[in-house]
């Protein structure tokens, strides 16, 4: 299980700190416009890719399996939960339904009418200065071209499949190995401190935001016992998500905001 270690030291120790140390770069890189959009995609890319393969050394190597980090057929409620915890777990985890969504109708309504594009644009002047600040690197990792949103699709996929392997499959299977006493419900809730930590590089707003995602991320696991309806609903929670956040960034760029 050495693989195994280090896969997880990555995740809680290593990416935390790193995430922390490129978020303030990126800042300065934004500030004397020296930001490169491929440096940052390519490595992402690895980042998240490179602790996956590791993972899936682990299942060649039979040391765990796919069912072990949940990469199995849905299973209704395999945990047993009451009535009234399904209900709310249920209600909580439309959420990202919702926002995907309302994302989805945002876009097409920036891009079909003029009313409904103005009528945007004014709501976002009055968060003008707090999201200027806040999403200062978000924007700047936007694509702008079509080549940028080919690279951007796939980071949407990559982050979909990997993050919810590496933090809602493997680190939860890793901390219930070592603390079989926690159950696993729990674990799955509580991977979304690391899961968020990873997040760093987007701001104080960002890794709150992202906490609460990966709670939801983790109910899909607690009500499927898998991590396939995670993986699907993360992807298209990203990519609806980044096509009106392309739209606020061209706001800003052009002085709309």
């Amino acid at each position: 299980m050495v693989i195994a270690w280090i896969i997880a030291g990555y995740l809680l120790f290593i990416i935390p700190v790193a995430e922390l140390l490129t978020y303030r770069k990126y800042k300065g890189q934004i500030a004397a416009n020296t930001f490169s959009k491929q440096t940052f995609y390519n490595s992402v890319f690895i980042e998240l890719w490179l602790p996956v393969i590791g993972v899936l050394i682990l299942v060649l190597l039979g040391e765990i399996t796919l069912q072990d980090i949940r990469l199995n057929a849905l299973v209704w409620n395999p945990f047993d939960l009451s009535t009234w915890l399904l209900v709310v777990a249920a209600i909580i985890s439309a959420i990202p339904v919702l926002l995907i969504l309302l994302s989805t109708y945002n876009f097409i309504g920036v891009k079909r009418s003029s009313a409904f594009r103005d009528a945007y644009i004014a709501a976002l002047k009055k968060q003008e200065d707090k999201t200027k600040e806040s999403n200062q690197v978000l924007f700047a990792i936007l694509p702008s071209n079509k080549y940028e949103k080919v690279q951007w699709t796939f980071l949407s996929i990559t982050a979909g499949i990997t993050e919810e392997i590496l933090f809602r499959g493997f680190l939860v299977f890793f901390l219930h190995f070592l603390f079989p006493s926690i159950p696993i419900p729990l674990l799955c809730l509580l991977q979304a401190i690391p899961f968020a930590l990873m997040h760093l590089y987007q701001g104080v707003q960002g890794v709150f935001t992202t906490f609460f995602m990966g709670l939801i991320f983790g109910l899909y696991v607690i009500l499927f016992g898998s991590l396939i309806p995670g993986i699907i609903i993360h992807i298209l929670l990203d990519f609806s998500s980044n096509l009106i956040e392309r739209e606020q960034a061209s706001f800003v760029d052009t002085g709309n905001t």
